[in-house]
């Protein structure tokens, strides 16, 4: 099953950009009468490059990848990881690219190399909910 919220962040500051991430983590919770959800999915994190710089889109992820290493420590996810259609197919020099080296080391930097985001298709994980959450609005 597939959970889809989606919100406004581009209003918000980047603490309460992480608070409303949270927020939302905590209804789906509630809403699905789960104490841990499978997998958070940030959801086209890319497309936040059209609207802001790719600096404060990086500083957005690393501060949710932190609040997301919490999460896991405290049981509300299990792991999370990325859901994009292009930032890891365009090229280095594209509008919407991001470098996976980058964002594994923003969640190395918030919990070490035990860090809980999973990448890859291949990865064969039994998941029963999916929740997925943008990181900005589709504009």
């Amino acid at each position: 099953k597939v959970y889809h919220l989606e919100s406004w962040h581009n209003l918000l500051s980047e603490r309460e950009r992480d608070i409303h991430c949270l927020m939302q983590l905590e209804t789906s919770r509630r809403n699905l009468g789960l104490k841990t959800i499978d997998c958070y999915f940030l959801h086209n994190p890319e497309m936040e490059l059209d609207i802001v710089s790719r600096q404060t889109v990086l500083s957005r992820i690393k501060t949710l990848f932190v609040s997301l290493e919490k999460a896991v420590t405290d049981g509300l996810i299990s792991m999370y990881g990325l859901a994009t259609w292009h930032a890891f197919k365009v090229t280095s020099g594209g509008r919407n690219y991001l470098q996976l080296e980058e964002l594994v080391n923003f969640a190395k930097d918030a919990a070490g190399n035990a860090f809980s985001l999973k990448l890859g298709k291949k990865s064969k994980i039994p998941l029963k909910f999916f929740c997925y959450f943008h990181i900005c609005p589709m504009i």
